[in-house]
């Protein structure tokens, strides 16, 4: 593994653990709508832009990004919701808007 890719996998795993939220005591314990979302993640993704993003034929987001943070996501306990968008440009516009939480692998 290049040390790029692991520094950017290192990257999204601290971006991740840094949106946990710390366990409450009993007394204190959300319910689990409130939990969860607070463990919800929105992932702004450009359409295509192999090998890291892409989209496959029931239009939901594949590529090595997709399958990174699906994986982190799994092992932190925080579910990821994907939003598409055309291009970097729009990437930016999401993200700038308050539309996502994170660019996978960026």
């Amino acid at each position: 593994m290049s040390s790029r890719v692991f520094g950017i996998l290192i990257f999204v795993a601290q971006a991740l653990c840094a949106m946990t939220v710390p366990a409450a005591s009993a007394e204190d314990k959300p319910s689990v709508a409130s939990n969860q979302a607070k463990h919800d993640v929105v992932a702004v993704v450009p359409r295509s832009w192999p090998p890291q993003y892409d989209i496959d034929e029931n239009g939901n987001p594949v590529g090595f990004a997709i399958d990174v943070l699906n994986e982190i996501a799994a092992r932190a306990g925080i579910s990821v919701t994907y939003r598409v968008v055309e291009n970097f440009a729009a990437v930016e516009r999401a993200m700038k808007d308050g539309q996502g939480d994170i660019i996978p692998n960026s």
